[in-house]
């Protein structure tokens, strides 16, 4: 047998298996998605994800980045730089 192997159970000694626990808080996507449900722009989280933007990069997103994405619609975004200056939700996104 292979030196460092265990024979009978075919695996390396001091190896532990990944933990099966799901994470303590959403991925960072899944906070943006959620966002956009608890404001009514769900109809945008694919574009998001086409996009690659997580809760960090949203909050950094201004009027022209919107626009880029195809955020077309005027008052989506409106409701968007909203949540994003902290006017439309309690606190602003910065801290993502």
């Amino acid at each position: 047998p292979e030196k460092g192997w265990n024979r009978p159970e075919l695996v390396r000694p001091n190896i532990t298996e990944p933990s099966k626990t799901p994470p303590s808080k959403p991925c960072r996507y899944q906070q943006l998605y959620d966002l956009l449900r608890d404001i009514g722009l769900q109809k945008y989280i694919d574009l998001f994800k086409k996009h690659e933007l997580d809760m960090s990069t949203f909050a950094s997103l201004n009027e022209a980045d919107l626009v880029e994405i195809g955020i077309s619609a005027f008052g989506a975004r409106r409701k968007m730089l909203l949540v994003i200056s902290g006017e439309l939700l309690e606190t602003p996104l910065m801290r993502f």
